[in-house]
């Protein structure tokens, strides 16, 4: 977290041939998940789809505009229509710091869920 407070370990592996990333995310919360990332050349975007294991699934879409890769999408929560953000950011000394915001207003206003920075073990 900002703090450096660990919250969990991340482990990323290139898939199909260099053409996807799977994501192994175990929380020390207890929670856990895995993505699949991948870019479409037909969309000319990027794409996620995360399984957490709550069971939360989110399908997001975006561009890496060359300092942030940027993937929204949306999802039906137990109010509604919930809009999902989330930015990840190299930062210059060798992290990646990852926001995830959601809106419950149609992107009137967000609300920060998580904050994380990720750096490589050794």
């Amino acid at each position: 977290d900002a703090d450096g407070k660990e919250l969990g370990d991340n482990e990323v592996s290139r898939e199909a041939d260099g053409c996807a990333l799977l994501e192994s995310w175990s929380g020390r919360n207890g929670v856990s998940g895995t993505s699949l990332n991948f870019y479409s050349r037909q969309s000319r975007q990027w794409h996620q789809l995360w399984v957490g294991g709550g069971g939360l699934v989110l399908r997001l879409s975006g561009e890496f505009d060359g300092e942030t890769m940027v993937l929204a999408g949306e999802r039906d929560g137990p109010q509604g229509r919930v809009l999902d953000r989330i930015r990840w950011t190299a930062l210059p000394d060798g992290r990646v710091r990852q926001e995830w915001e959601t809106s419950a207003d149609g992107g009137d206003s967000w609300k920060n869920v998580f904050l994380g920075f990720y750096s490589r073990r050794e």
